[in-house]
Order: structure tokens, then sequence, then C-alpha cells
């Protein structure tokens, strides 16, 4: 089985839980795009582990690849590497990756002009289409284990492919100019089989841009929403259930996880509606009512601070 886990939002939904929990039944964990710009957190034997690079299968002990769309600043990978006890001989690495250079970082110190996160990403990827990138082929005394075309995953193994930032911040299908600078979603050539959309109960989101709605300080506050990779903290705001609509016309997942409802305990939620009125959905309980008449596909809710799924049945 080959499952696609990735964000229906501005990133920040939780995927890197859900992954997390889903790589156990995984033989390989798979990262295909964007870079260290990426925050993934990750519990594993009450340690916490920050991801940017590396997939959450990694604290799994599972074979990793980073794959071709992705853009890797050595340094970062190597503390990465060391910080998760992964020896960097394990890692499989893509040729085809391109290298984030201190030219690259060093031009985005102002945040690209959109509050980016000011790791070179956009840089990296605009020497990618210029012809001008030095990628992970180029190196020849690297410790990591490089590969040629696709991850070497065998015919009688599974994938777990973890995607960074999400639908509404995709290049091409995202909220442009306030978007990464990759695609959200894999390539075709990897045959995925499973689609797994990950959705938070609420809408968050770090840099410029939408939404453009007023944001709840006191949700910041009570969702300890900081960025991974940052620091910063997120806008939030209450749901956004066109958006969702958007995201799943798209992106078609076979399953939803809805994470982070435990925040919303004790809280008159609401909605925004598509005219930016605020739509009253009442308790949590109602709320629950509320997203499974909304979105069918839901099989799993996350109700814990460390990501833990309900099956919904």
């Amino acid at each position: 089985m080959r499952t696609l886990v990735y964000g229906l939002q501005y990133g920040d939904e939780g995927k890197g839980r859900v992954s997390h929990l889903l790589s156990r039944n995984h033989d390989w964990a798979v990262r295909f795009n964007g870079g260290p710009n990426a925050g993934h957190t990750v519990y594993e034997n009450d340690i916490k582990y920050k991801l940017h690079h590396l997939p959450a299968g990694v604290v799994l002990g599972k074979k990793i690849a980073l794959d071709t769309g992705m853009v890797i600043d050595l340094s970062i990978l190597l503390a990465e590497c060391e910080k998760t006890n992964t020896k960097p001989s394990d890692l499989f690495v893509s040729e085809n990756v391109h290298i984030i250079q201190t030219k690259h970082t060093e031009a985005d110190s102002d945040g690209s002009g959109i509050g980016t996160t000011k790791k070179g990403i956009a840089y990296v990827y605009a020497d990618r289409a210029l012809k001008k990138g030095v990628r992970f082929k180029d190196f020849t005394d690297c410790p990591f284990q490089r590969y040629r075309g696709l991850p070497p995953i065998q015919s009688n193994e599974s994938a777990l492919f973890e995607s960074a930032q999400g639908v509404m911040l995709d290049v091409d299908y995202g909220q442009y100019p306030h978007v990464t600078s990759s695609s959200v979603f894999p390539s075709s050539l990897h045959r995925i089989e499973k689609r797994v959309g990950v959705m938070k109960a609420y809408t968050s989101r770090v840099g410029d841009g939408p939404p453009n709605y007023p944001a709840l300080s006191w949700l910041s506050k009570k969702g300890d929403e900081y960025g991974t990779t940052t620091g910063r903290e997120r806008k939030c705001y209450w749901l956004i259930p066109h958006e969702i609509d958007y995201a799943l016309s798209i992106s078609q997942p076979d399953e939803i996880v809805v994470t982070k409802l435990d925040i919303l305990e004790g809280e008159q939620i609401r909605i925004y509606e598509e005219n930016g009125d605020e739509k009253i959905i009442g308790s949590l309980d109602s709320y629950k009512d509320f997203l499974l008449a909304r979105f069918p596909k839901i099989k799993y809710f996350s109700e814990s601070p460390k990501g833990d799924m309900t099956q919904i049945t």
C-alpha cells in the first residue's frame, strides 16, 4: 500500500502526528516536497521531536527517502539526523534533490516580502527553474545513500508519503501569491493508492495573506499555535468550510482526519460562511455532528494533545 498524508488547509493541520501513527503500518516514510520550511512535531516514548526534512516515520525506525521535489539544507539535515539518532548512511536521498546554499538564505533574509520562513526556499526553487541549481548528484562526498529515479521501494513493501504544507499553500492550487514554492502533491509516478487528508478543527496559518477574517488571538494561545520552524504565533480563525470543499474537490481524499478538536472543548463554536458571516454551531458535540454531515469522508477524530485518533464508526 502506498499512502499519502497531506493537509487540506494552510499547513499546521497536524499532519506529522497523523503520519507518525499511520507510519507504524508502513515499511517506508517518504518526503517529496519542500525542505526545512516544513515543521512536523511528533511524540514517541514521551520524547518530543521537531522535524523539518525527515518524515515522521524516522522516529519509528522506518526506511527513509527524501525524494525528487524536495530542497535540502545539508547542515540542518545532518543536525536532524543527530537529534533523531539516524545514521546518515541509512538515509536515501534522490540525486535530483536541490541543495539550499548560503546565497539562497541570505537572499531570503526578509522573508521574500510575504512572511516566509527565511530558509531560502523560494530562491532555491527559482534557481531550479532557471537551470542554475546545485543538485545532490553534484556532491561526491556525502554520507547519505543516493538513488536515481524513484525511491528503492520493493514491490512487497509499503510506503507512507508525507506532504509538507497544505492545499491552500500549493504553488498552483493555493492562495497565490501567498503560497509555498512547491506542489503539496507527489508525482503520479508514485502510484498512490490511498489519500488521507488532514484538517484542523479550526483554521490557522503563518505568514501573510488569506484568510481575510479577524484573527482570534485567544485561540492561538489556547491551541499553543506556534510554528515548529519559525516559532512565530500562528494566526487562528474559525473553520472555513468552503475552503475545505475546494481542497476536497482538487485532492479527492479517501479518508479525512480532523485534529485538535480538544482545543474547542467548552467553546461556543462558530464557522465562517462563504459570504463572510459567522454562523454559530454550538457545543463540541454539535460541531462533530456538523462536520460528519458536511464532510462524510471523515474517518478519524483527534482529541488528544499527542494526536491519538478515534475511528468514527
